[in-house]
């Protein structure tokens, strides 16, 4: 009785290992981009998707055809990724005349790469806080030298060099993080930037150079 239990739980676990590896991954794709998804079975006369659902909407669509391109080859054109997440597929076709199901999955993300480790956000977020406190010190210094009518044309290339720094976190973010919060800051400050770190230090050294000299013949 004993030997019986313990090979009917190594049998189970051997069928729950055989499904886990049956799931099949489509990939990591790009938040609210069109995806292919699609099937093989050159005995299927249909093959259908039962279900397409994500972590907020448990049903997107439901016993839809996939469309036959020959030689096998059956696919469906899927365009409702607008969340970020998990996709979970599931279907059925006839193979060789017995219904059969599948399953597979696939990830969205907002710039269609894989969600980053730990370390690496990590890193953006430190580098994020650093490159905000950079420039509120910079503006900070660059409004003081502008009372005292103080500001050369170095000091407004340090001030656009920081707006283009920003610039560039901004595009790395958006390329190896997928992180919307941070994008979305990083964005908002390139929008501040724009008045603190282009229009401020231009006024600011037009108008040193105008009313300094004529401070100094005072």
């Amino acid at each position: 009785m004993k030997n019986k239990f313990i090979i009917t739980l190594i049998l189970g676990i051997v069928l729950i290992s055989l499904a886990g590896a049956s799931l099949e991954n489509l990939g990591t794709f790009e938040q609210d981009d069109c995806i292919t998804i699609s099937q093989t079975c050159v005995s299927c006369s249909y093959v259908n998707i039962s279900s397409i659902s994500n972590n907020v909407n448990s049903t997107l669509t439901s016993n839809i055809p996939m469309v036959s391109f020959g030689n096998g080859e059956w696919r469906y054109d899927f365009c409702d990724n607008n969340e970020t997440g998990r996709y979970d597929v599931r279907g059925i076709g006839d193979i060789n005349g017995v219904d059969s199901s599948f399953a597979m999955y696939y990830e969205i993300t907002s710039n269609g790469k894989e969600k980053p480790e730990g370390i690496i956000i990590v890193i953006f977020s430190i580098a994020f806080l650093g490159l905000l406190f950079f420039a509120i010190f910079s503006l900070l210094k660059m409004i003081a030298m502008w009372k005292d009518l103080d500001v050369d044309i170095l000091d407004v290339a340090k001030a656009f060099g920081i707006y283009f720094v920003i610039f560039a976190f901004y595009y790395l973010t958006k390329y190896y993080m997928g992180n919307p919060v941070i994008e979305d800051l990083t964005l908002l400050m390139i929008k501040i930037g724009a008045i603190t770190h282009i229009f401020v230090p231009l006024t600011a050294f037009l108008t040193s150079m105008i009313f300094n000299p004529m401070r100094k013949k005072r």
